[in-house]
């Protein structure tokens, strides 16, 4: 993203309350464009980090879609501890507090919709992308397609107990690093690199296999791997599942990526792994939509 990008767009903290709670966000919007917004993107951080901390983490890639027009909201968990998301092993002051944070994505949307939007896509990083796994369960009309990064299935068993009203697949993009300290690839425990566990994990691949089955797809997919820049040390393979009159998944695996948000602006610190730089996840957002049916 180019600098001037950047330029055209201005951040601000807002606040919603939301069932008698003042709740955080970052809103991060066009500096000159007057016409109402058509698409939201709802970027929800990881553990240990704030709104502003996870905007900065993702090399503020995302500022593309409020340069061009389109806001991008940064929800805040509740007192900055962990999100109230989708598993029985979670230990979060938000949970014990009985902090309902599907209302507050809820809330959110319905204010934008209530502004013109047409469009709600959803991304999660780590422990907000349980949150939105969430919402895709209990909210499944809430959004039109979702991202989950470095936030895998949570195993049988730590899958919290929902009602869902019924089942309403959206188009997916799945991403995950092979060499991920913190939620393993292959499955298991996730813990901050083998402390304090977080409860145990489905792999990567049988989390895809779910939401696949979950959308009705049977075709194969279609394999590709991205081009490879010299200095990222990482290789992306994407997996396109995709058939008529069903919702897409792309399954993207980070060879030898670590647990961070791909970007070619900010790598993450050297504990979480390697950051691949040659995955835009935006484009790819709207290339998922656009494979999709309305």
């Amino acid at each position: 993203m180019s600098g001037a990008s950047r330029s055209r767009v201005t951040a601000h903290r807002r606040e919603r309350v939301v069932d008698g709670r003042a709740r955080s966000l970052l809103e991060v919007t066009s500096a000159g464009k007057t016409a109402p917004p058509t698409r939201l993107l709802i970027a929800v951080h990881g553990s240990n980090q704030t709104a502003a901390s996870f905007r900065d983490f993702t090399g503020r890639t995302l500022d593309d879609w409020s340069g061009h027009g389109e806001p991008v909201v940064y929800p805040e968990s509740w007192k900055r501890g962990l999100w109230n998301d989708a598993r029985v092993s979670t230990k979060s002051r938000a949970r014990h507090e009985g902090v309902d944070d599907i209302a507050f994505l809820r809330a959110l949307v319905d204010d934008y919709r209530a502004r013109g939007v047409e469009h709600v896509y959803a991304l999660g990083f780590s422990n907000g992308g349980q949150l939105v796994i969430r919402a895709l369960h209990e909210a499944p009309t809430l959004f039109d397609a979702a991202v989950l990064v470095g936030a895998t299935l949570p195993a049988p068993g730590n899958l919290l107990p929902m009602r869902e009203p019924a089942v309403r697949p959206v188009p997916m993009l799945l991403v995950h690093g092979t060499r991920d300290p913190i939620v393993p690839y292959a499955g298991g425990m996730a813990s901050l690199f083998g402390f304090r566990p977080r409860g145990l994990m489905s792999s990567f691949d049988d989390s895809v296999k779910y939401w696949v089955e979950r959308a009705g797809i049977r075709h194969e997919p279609r394999v590709v791997n991205l081009p490879r820049s010299d200095a990222t040390r990482t290789t992306v393979v994407r997996r396109s599942f995709i058939q008529d009159g069903h919702a897409a998944v792309l399954a993207v695996t980070i060879e030898d990526g670590g647990h961070v948000f791909p970007n070619r602006h900010r790598p993450a610190f050297r504990l979480m792994g390697r950051t691949s730089a040659d995955l835009d996840i935006a484009r790819e957002l709207v290339a998922l939509h656009r494979a999709s049916p309305e």
